[in-house]
């Protein structure tokens, strides 16, 4: 995005500009912005966006997605968008299970096991395609609101999405500010590889082999411009999710209470309803050449976890044909109440546990830069991001018992991440 500053059409066109970041501030996203510039010229207009990313955590998990979006914006304002995605993931990821002072061994989803040395964080092998398709649309209802709905379908070799969200836009005050309401329901099933697993077992079956989980939201937002060269917005979203919210895979290991050496692991549990919470606070600013985006955000819910994450962006255009926008992104989240390092033999069973990182405390740091231009012979504009993100826990708590403390139960990860992407209108 590039706002003009020269004072024939400072008010207009930083008006118009600042209005499309308010729609990404409000998770209008794209969509809404290529609508609002096709409005203001009353012409139709396509626009086809694509992107691979590459995703690689060390020695752990990869990703390959592709995607492909277009829109199609008519001339009355409204606009139609369709996005297909496929990601294919290979690696291993964390089990839950806890560094032992001794062998352990280990069952994949896939029913292979695997040995895992004294002291080290045992990794479940695993591989999945995941296909989405979204589609939405926004209808302008006269010259000041606006309604967005849109359907999202996803399929996993054992997860199956299928959900649905709505949204009001209303512009007031000389269109200087905008105010949003949303809603999105989602319902799921999750049928994990050779059925259910019960809680608290070493790999007993429920029988079940289908598991619902639900989940709806509600979104409220504002965005106001302050100046003509800033705009601040404020999102808060309200989500209630219930049902089969355990993960299938992941466990939680038993300790020797002497020792603290692992003697088996226990399939997690985890509560069947989740009341999720959070509050975005966003800015856009216009400096002489550049453009800077801060946002902050809050999150919290009724499973104990909080986390706060800020984000900071600036964008500089070299001229009208390439720019380049660093990115600073950081984020702290405490555990859940009912994480846990291992169960003790001989304690009672608590009502729930896991030991999934997610849900432990984790800090996160990612740096990184977005490099765009466009070149003579290939119409629109390319995109190159680069990013290296460094991920870690509480690797040595107080709770540990025995020999857990002298490992480190939540080793730091490197992530790195790289995204062609191509985007052309016409």
């Amino acid at each position: 995005m590039q706002l003009k500053t020269t004072a024939a059409s400072a008010t207009g066109s930083v008006r118009g500009a600042l209005r499309a970041a308010a729609s990404v501030l409000l998770a209008g996203g794209a969509v809404a912005a290529v609508a609002s510039a096709a409005h203001a010229a009353d012409a139709p207009r396509w626009q086809f966006d694509s992107s691979g990313l590459l995703y690689g955590e060390l020695h752990r998990t990869t990703v390959v997605e592709p995607m492909a979006r277009i829109t199609r914006v008519f001339s009355k304002g409204s606009s139609l968008t369709a996005q297909v995605d496929f990601d294919a993931i290979t690696g291993a990821s964390p089990s839950g299970a806890q560094p032992s002072g001794v062998v352990q061994t280990t069952t994949t989803p896939s029913g292979n096991t695997k040995t895992v040395p004294a002291g080290d964080l045992p990794l479940t092998d695993f591989h999945d395609v995941r296909g989405a398709v979204d589609l939405e649309y926004a209808q302008p209802i006269g010259s000041h609101l606006t309604a967005t709905t849109g359907g999202h379908w996803s399929k996993e070799q054992d997860y199956r999405s299928l959900g649905g969200r709505a949204q009001l836009s209303l512009e007031v005050f000389q269109r200087l500010s905008t105010f949003t309401l949303g809603a999105s329901a989602n319902a799921d099933v999750i049928t994990p590889l050779d059925g259910t697993r019960a809680a608290f077992t070493e790999d007993d079956r429920t029988g079940v082999d289908s598991n619902d989980k639900h989940a709806r939201s509600w979104l409220v937002g504002t965005s106001r411009v302050m100046t003509r060269r800033w705009l601040l917005g404020a999102t808060g979203t309200y989500s209630e999710e219930w049902g089969y919210l355990s993960d299938p895979y992941k466990v939680v290991s038993t300790l020797d209470p002497v020792t603290g050496h692992t003697t088996g692991a226990l399939h997690e549990r985890r509560p069947d309803r989740r009341l999720r919470r959070d509050v975005l606070v966003s800015s856009v600013y216009h400096h002489t050449t550049d453009v800077s985006y801060l946002s902050y955000r809050y999150y919290w819910d009724d499973w104990g976890v909080q986390a706060h994450t800020g984000d900071f962006r600036i964008r500089h255009d070299f001229d009208e044909t390439h720019f380049v926008q660093p990115h600073v992104r950081f984020s702290h989240q405490g555990e859940a109440d009912f994480y846990s390092y291992g169960i003790v033999e001989g304690s009672a069973k608590p009502d729930f546990a896991t030991s999934d990182y997610r849900l432990g405390m984790l800090n996160t740091v990612t740096v990184g830069a977005t490099y765009g231009f466009d070149l003579a012979s290939v119409p629109g504009q390319i995109t190159v991001r680069g990013e290296f993100m460094r991920q870690w826990g509480r690797g040595y708590p107080d709770v540990a018992v025995g020999s857990q403390k002298t490992y480190n139960l939540a080793p730091g990860v490197n992530t790195g991440t790289l995204m062609l992407g191509w985007s052309v209108g016409w």
